[in-house]
């Protein structure tokens, strides 16, 4: 698998996004769930890349200047390349690649290092849904929302709090301890964190049959 699906930390990352038409537009709307900041380089913006500029001020800068093959630029994390000019686009490519900056190029996916994939959010729960085909992707993203929805969101946020604290703790047998708990009511996953975590009101210290280890746990 050449392109493999993985979860980065977008906190403080900057983006340039080389394009001002419908092809920037939709990288940036598909990117907004992320902490990216924008830097969006293109001699005219679409009436919707300035109305997003409008929303996120805090998240996207516009900066309408002439691209062309000489364009250079540094100090981005990501690049975006989605001009209408393919001479100008291959020329950007070409300079991320050589300064090892990661590029995508909505002109060419094979000139791409990431993608993106069509995202279902629910609660801590994130899926990702891709076939290389980002209409069909959103179809079967679509079909699949519903699905994802019906798994509930407290209940992961509880038994992602105490697995948290176990591994704070050092306890053992981890995965086992998920499996259990995700088989049961939601209400013993509170009972469990109320005795595990001393943060939690009506913590009643540790939880009978727990064991401590100095080593990590093997559920990483």
């Amino acid at each position: 698998m050449r392109y493999f699906p993985l979860y980065m930390d977008t906190r403080g990352k900057k983006v340039l996004v080389c394009g001002g038409g419908r092809s920037a537009q939709l990288k940036i709307e598909g990117l907004l769930s992320s902490e990216f900041h924008f830097y969006c380089i293109a001699e005219t913006f679409s009436p919707e890349i300035t109305a997003l500029q409008k929303k996120y001020p805090e998240r996207i800068s516009l900066k309408a200047r002439h691209l062309d093959e000489d364009f250079v630029f540094f100090a981005y994390d990501y690049v975006i390349v989605a001009t209408d000019d393919y001479a100008v686009n291959a020329a950007l490519i070409r300079r991320a690649k050589r300064l090892s900056v990661p590029v995508l190029s909505t002109e060419n996916r094979e000139d791409s290092d990431f993608r993106l994939a069509y995202r279902i959010e629910h609660g801590p729960l994130s899926v990702s849904v891709s076939c290389q085909n980002p209409t069909i992707s959103r179809k079967i993203g679509e079909a699949l929302r519903p699905h994802i929805e019906q798994f509930d969101a407290e209940k992961l946020s509880l038994l992602n709090r105490i697995r948290a604290c176990m591994r704070r703790k050092r306890q053992k047998n981890i995965s086992e301890v998920m499996e259990d708990l995700w088989t049961n009511e939601s209400i013993q996953a509170r009972k469990f964190l109320e005795e595990i975590d001393e943060t939690t009101p009506g913590h009643k210290g540790q939880p009978i049959g727990a064991h401590t280890s100095t080593e990590h746990s093997e559920d990483l």
